[in-house]
């Protein structure tokens, strides 16, 4: 077994990112782990096993759907308390499925759906390329930060038409050991962040930083304070209500467009 390298370069900041511990995931390859002293951040060694990991079963992910529900109604609230109108086109960044998108139309948001390894089953006729229009008011990328094998160019190309907000999810480590929960053996998650190497990869692209401290964050051009968050995650459902209630769910429309063939 070959020696463990003493430090590498941190993916986010560029300064010396020091050996943390090693840990066997997907059952069979021995990762090594590295803690920023600068900002933080803690990362795989470059991973490659993910195209393995993303391809093993995931029959364990029952609260797959429960997260949508709540990202959701969580991004409508965020776009009622930041005036993101109903008209205004948003990018689901990373979707998956398809059914993150679908509920914020539901709700009257004009999301759309991106994904470059695409399982689209609830969202079907709104794809969009991120290049296929400059004016994305909103990008939402939620359990996407985790798996950034290159932080710094990934969420450049997720920022690249400088929407106004970007609204993420990641958990923030704060200080944890090697037995971590979010350290999964499963190989997908790789990069792991602290508010400082958010801040610093915000400021790379012009953008301040919001976050409810632990798992919620939104990139934005003008200050929004950290409370703003928190409460419409926990305001969540009034909020989104108050959303669809003025502009009405996109449910008819859409069946509509695409029945006509619009889609």
């Amino acid at each position: 077994m070959n020696a463990d390298p003493v430090s590498v370069t941190c993916r986010v900041c560029g300064k010396e990112s020091k050996f943390f511990f090693r840990k066997r995931i997907l059952e069979k390859y021995e990762v090594s782990y590295f803690k920023c002293e600068h900002c933080g951040q803690v990362q795989t060694e470059h991973p490659y096993w993910l195209e393995e990991a993303y391809a093993a079963d995931s029959k364990l992910d029952v609260g797959m759907a429960d997260r949508c529900i709540w990202t959701a109604q969580t991004t409508v609230a965020l776009a009622w308390r930041l005036g993101i109108g109903a008209e205004e086109p948003c990018l689901d960044w990373g979707a998956g499925t398809g059914l993150f998108v679908r509920l914020c139309r539901d709700y009257g948001m004009n999301f759309f759906y991106f994904d470059r390894y695409p399982r689209n089953i609830f969202a079907r006729g709104f794809e969009a390329e991120p290049s296929s229009r400059s004016d994305w008011r909103c990008v939402s990328a939620f359990e996407v930060a985790e798996h950034l094998a290159n932080p710094i160019e990934e969420f450049g190309e997720i920022t690249r038409s400088s929407p106004a907000f970007v609204v993420f999810s990641t958990v923030l480590y704060g200080g944890e050991s090697s037995d971590w929960w979010y350290f999964t053996d499963n190989g997908q998650h790789v990069a792991f962040y602290t508010r400082r190497s958010l801040e610093l990869i915000g400021q790379q692209y012009g953008y301040q930083l919001a976050s409810n401290g632990r798992d919620l964050h939104l990139f934005s051009k003008e200050p929004v304070a950290d409370r703003v968050l928190e409460k419409c995650r926990k305001r969540r459902q009034k909020f989104s209500r108050r959303y669809r209630k003025k502009h009405g769910s996109r449910m008819e429309t859409d069946f509509e467009d695409i029945a006509r063939g619009g889609r």
